[in-house]
């Protein structure tokens, strides 16, 4: 266990140096449970950070998936897994699926600016899905949060943008 946790911590090392090579080797074998299972889904959530950065949208897919089905991590990776599948179906042109996902993250994040980053690209793929409703209902969302001044404004354009 405490070796799989290191290789993970040496990956994420490597990942940051531009290194993804060597990032996926060791988190292909924590992935893949050469140390037990605790850390398969972390691993696979950087295995899925990775890949959406190269765009290969199909196995960053997979990688969130098992993830997420893994019951690893927290409320903020969980929320940035949920994105990142939003961001898989927009490279798709799938976006009543991709603000589905955004929508979620929204739910599952803690952090305001978190919260209105997916909130906004929930709100986006809404309108390209032509969904006004659900556009409407991340609009309430969002209107509930401790906004700034600019947040507040942006909200007030989006709405007006529904209105034309």
């Amino acid at each position: 266990q405490e070796k799989a946790k290191s290789q993970i911590s040496i990956a994420q090392f490597y990942m940051k140096s531009g290194q993804e090579d060597r990032a996926v080797s060791l988190l292909s074998e924590v992935r893949d449970g050469l140390y037990g299972k605790k850390y398969i889904g972390y691993a696979a959530y950087y295995l899925g950070d990775i890949n959406l950065k190269n765009r290969n949208y199909k196995q960053a897919e997979e990688n969130y998936r098992e993830f997420l089905s893994s019951k690893s991590g927290d409320r903020l990776m969980k929320a940035t897994a949920q994105a990142a599948l939003g961001a898989v179906e927009e490279s798709r042109e799938a976006y009543e699926k991709a603000s589905e996902f955004y929508l979620e993250a929204l739910k599952l994040a803690d952090l305001t600016n978190l919260k209105i980053n997916f909130g906004e690209k929930a709100f986006q793929n809404a309108l390209k899905a032509g969904h006004t409703q659900r556009a409407e209902h991340v609009l309430d969302l969002l209107e509930k949060l401790d906004l700034d001044e600019i947040q507040k404004n942006k909200i007030v354009s989006y709405r007006a943008l529904l209105r034309k």
